[in-house]
C-alpha cells in the first residue's frame, strides 16, 4: 500500500472565539494552527469616498507610460484611445467601457482567438509618467484610496494594480483574481460596465508618500505556461483613475467564514445523512479599519435560520489595523434538504460613513449525498478561481491538489465530484482522483483508493461538474481525517476553486510526489460523493439469479422498500450489516417463486449511518448499501 510521510501538514484546532498559537511544522502529530485568514485586498465597489485629491481620465495619453514588452503589433498590449479594439469586442464589449468621463480609456489585449495568436511570456504595464505627491495633497494625513473604473472579464489573466514609492519596487494592492472566470455561458462573470473599484493604499505608500507611482499590469495567471491559449485575454479596460481621501469612519468586512468539527474547517455542502443535529457551526470575520478614526466596540453579527450569533463586545480596531472576530454561540442545521442563507454584518459605537462594505452573505446547502468545502454552490457555477500547477513547476509537470476533510459519521464514499476550469488543452487531458487517510500513529497519509483515469476532451466536461467513480467503494469512519484530491499528468488543465481556505487545509503532491502545502489557499472544488449506488460489495448480478433495486426512499428514516426479482424459485435470506461488518439483522424470507418481490426495512432500532443489505440464494448473493438519516 502506498504511503506518504506527513512532515509539513498543518491543520487547525478551532473554538468559538479563541485562537491557538502557531507551532512548528516539523511535528510528528497533528498540532493546532492559529486561524489565519489570507491577506485581503481592501477592495469593494460603489464606494462613496471623500474628496478627490488627484485624477486622470486618459484625455492626455502622455501622462502615462506604456510598456508592451517589445510587442509592436497594435493587437498586443496597452493602448489609450476611444475605440474598443479587443478581439471579443464584437460580442461582449462592443463599446468598451461606459465610464463617467467618456472619451479616451486604457485597454489591454493580447492577440485574439481568430487570426492574431497570443504572445506568450509577456507582461504589459501601464504606469503614471510622473510621481504623485500624496503627502502634499493630504497635508501629511496620507490616508487615501486609489479609485478607478474598470470593465472586462477574467480568463487565465492576472490583472493587477501596483503601487511604488521609488519607481523601481512595486507592491500589489489589488487583483481581479478573486473574480469568477468567464467560461462557457457564464456571462455573469463579465464585470459590470463600469465597475467602480476602491483600494486603500495608505499602508503601501508609507515609506515615501511624496512620490507615488500607479501601475496597471497584465500577464497570464500561469506565467510559466508555454501553451498559447493560456495567454488569452478577453480584454481589460480602465478609466477615471483617482486618489481620494479616506472617510473618518469606515470599517470593511474583508472575509467571513463558518467552521465545524474538531478541526474547525469550513463546509458549505453537507449530506443529509450526517448527524447534523450534533454538528455545530461557528462563525468568524476578518475586519479592517479603513477610516481615520479608531472604531470602538466593533461587533460581528451573523444571522442564520432566524437567529443572530454575535461576537463579544469590547473590540476596538485602530486606524489601518485589522482583527478577526468570532461569534460566541453556534448554529446547528436540521436534516432537511435545502439552503440556509447566512448573513454577516458589522456594527460599532460609531455610524459607518460607508456601510455598503460592512456585510457579506454565504449559503450552507444540505444535499442528498455531497460533502464539500468549497463555496461554488451545488452545481459549481459560483467557482471564482482556478489552479493548474504549483508555483515554479516546470511545464507539463504532474500535479495534484485537494482538500482535507474530517469525517463526521460512518459512511461509504463511492465517487468524487470535481469542477474543472479554463479550457481543454490541445489533445485533451487525463484527470484522476484519489483518497488518502491520515494515520495518527504513523504520522502518514495512506493511499486508500482512486478513480480510473478520465479523459477530458470537450468544453461540456469543463462547464459541468464531473463525477469520477472510485474503483471500489471506500468505508470512512467518524473522526477520520482524509485528503481528497484531483490530479493531472502534466496537461495543465485547471481545477476550480472557491472560497478562502485555512492555511494547511489544502494539500497536494508535486511531480516528484512531495507533499506540498500552499500558502493563502482557496478551497478546491473537489467533493466527496456519498451516493450509495456505487457503495456495494460482492455484487455480480450476472452470476446470480437475483436482480435487486436500490432501496427507496434513500436516505430514509422509518421504512424503506427494496424491490427484487428472482429468475427462478429460491430460498431467500436477507442480512443487514453496518460498515464494520457487524450483523444488524437477519431475515429468512423462505421460498420465493420466480418474479418480483418487495422487502421492507425499518430503521427504528438503527443509528444514523450507512448499512449494507445482502440477499442470498443457493446461486449467489447481491449486496447494496443504504443510508439511515435521523
Amino acid at each position: 500500500m502506498k504511503t506518504f510521510y506527513l512532515t509539513t501538514l498543518i491543520l487547525l484546532s478551532f473554538s468559538a472565539y479563541t485562537q491557538k498559537s502557531i507551532v512548528s511544522r516539523d511535528v510528528n502529530t497533528f498540532k493546532s494552527l492559529k486561524y489565519n485568514f489570507p491577506k485581503q485586498q481592501n477592495s469593494y465597489t460603489n464606494k462613496a469616498l471623500g474628496d478627490t485629491l488627484w485624477s486622470d481620465n486618459f484625455d492626455d495619453p502622455t501622462t502615462w507610460i506604456i510598456d508592451n514588452d517589445n510587442q509592436l503589433d497594435p493587437y498586443y498590449g496597452w493602448n489609450i484611445n476611444a475605440t474598443s479594439e479587443a478581439w471579443y469586442n464584437q460580442n461582449g464589449f462592443p463599446d468598451g467601457i461606459n465610464s463617467i468621463s467618456g472619451g479616451n480609456f486604457a485597454e489591454v489585449q493580447n492577440g485574439n482567438m481568430i487570426g492574431h495568436l497570443q504572445a506568450i511570456d509577456v507582461v504589459y504595464n501601464l504606469t503614471t509618467a510622473s510621481s504623485i505627491d500624496i503627502n502634499d495633497l493630504t497635508q501629511g494625513d496620507n490616508l487615501v484610496f486609489l479609485q478607478f473604473e474598470q470593465f472586462g472579464a477574467l480568463n487565465n489573466d492576472n490583472q493587477s494594480v501596483l503601487i511604488s514609492t521609488d519607481g523601481a519596487n512595486w507592491t500589489e494592492v489589488y487583483s481581479n483574481n478573486q473574480k469568477a472566470i468567464f467560461e462557457g455561458n457564464n456571462t455573469s462573470a463579465i464585470y459590470p460596465n463600469p465597475e467602480l473599484v476602491s483600494v486603500n493604499i495608505s499602508n503601501a505608500i508609507q515609506s515615501d508618500p511624496t512620490s507615488v507611482w500607479i501601475r496597471f499590469s497584465w500577464t497570464s495567471n500561469f506565467p510559466d505556461s508555454t501553451q498559447q491559449d493560456w495567454w488569452t485575454t478577453y480584454g481589460w479596460y480602465i478609466d477615471d483613475v483617482k486618489i481620494v481621501e479616506a472617510l473618518d469612519n469606515d470599517l470593511t468586512l474583508n472575509n467571513a467564514s463558518m467552521h465545524s468539527g474538531n478541526l474547525g474547517l469550513p463546509y458549505y455542502i453537507l449530506p443529509q445523512f450526517f448527524p447534523l443535529s450534533s454538528m455545530e457551526f461557528n462563525f468568524s470575520g476578518s475586519i479592517t479599519n479603513n477610516g481615520k478614526q479608531t472604531q470602538t466596540n466593533v461587533i460581528l453579527d451573523v444571522t442564520v435560520d432566524g437567529t443572530t450569533h454575535s461576537s463579544p463586545i469590547g473590540n476596538d480596531i485602530a486606524v489601518l489595523n485589522s482583527d478577526t472576530l468570532f461569534t460566541t454561540t453556534s448554529f446547528t442545521p436540521n436534516a432537511s434538504i435545502g439552503s440556509y442563507p447566512i448573513n454577516y454584518s458589522l456594527t460599532s459605537d460609531i455610524t459607518d460613513d460607508n456601510p455598503i462594505d460592512n456585510s457579506k452573505t454565504d449559503t450552507l446547502n444540505i444535499s442528498n449525498f455531497i460533502y464539500a468545502r468549497d463555496k461554488a454552490g451545488l452545481y459549481g457555477t459560483s467557482a471564482t478561481g482556478s489552479v493548474s500547477n504549483w508555483l515554479g513547476a516546470a511545464d507539463y509537470e504532474a500535479f495534484s491538489i485537494g482538500n482535507v476533510f474530517e469525517i463526521m459519521t460512518n459512511s461509504c464514499a463511492g465517487s468524487i465530484d470535481v469542477k474543472l476550469s479554463g479550457s481543454v488543452p490541445n489533445g485533451g487531458a487525463i484527470v484522476y482522483c484519489r483518497i488518502y487517510k491520515y494515520d495518527t500513529i504513523s504520522n502518514e497519509f495512506y493511499f486508500y483508493g482512486e478513480t480510473e483515469d478520465n479523459y477530458i476532451t470537450n468544453t461540456s466536461q469543463i462547464t459541468n461538474i464531473q463525477t469520477f467513480v472510485l474503483n471500489y467503494p471506500i468505508d470512512l469512519f467518524q473522526g477520520e481525517i482524509i485528503l481528497v484530491f484531483a490530479g493531472h499528468y502534466g496537461e495543465e488543465i485547471s481545477f476550480a476553486t472557491s472560497g478562502k481556505a485555512p492555511e494547511g487545509s489544502v494539500l497536494g503532491f508535486d511531480g516528484q510526489g512531495n507533499l506540498i502545502t500552499p500558502t493563502t489557499p482557496e478551497n478546491i472544488v473537489v467533493r466527496i460523493n456519498f451516493d450509495p449506488d456505487p457503495c456495494f460489495t460482492f455484487i455480480n448480478e450476472n452470476e446470480s439469479n437475483i436482480i435487486i433495486d436500490q432501496n427507496f426512499p434513500n436516505p430514509y428514516n422509518g421504512n424503506t422498500q427494496v424491490n427484487y426479482t428472482l429468475t427462478s424459485t429460491e430460498d431467500v435470506m436477507v442480512e443487514i450489516t453496518d460498515l464494520t461488518g457487524k450483523v444488524i439483522a437477519v431475515m429468512n424470507e423462505g421460498v420465493r417463486t420466480a418474479g418480483s418481490h418487495t422487502l421492507t426495512f425499518n430503521s427504528d432500532n438503527m443509528a444514523a449511518g450507512t448499512y449494507f443489505y445482502t440477499l442470498s440464494t443457493s446461486k449467489g448473493k447481491v449486496t447494496k448499501s443504504m443510508v439511515v438519516a435521523k
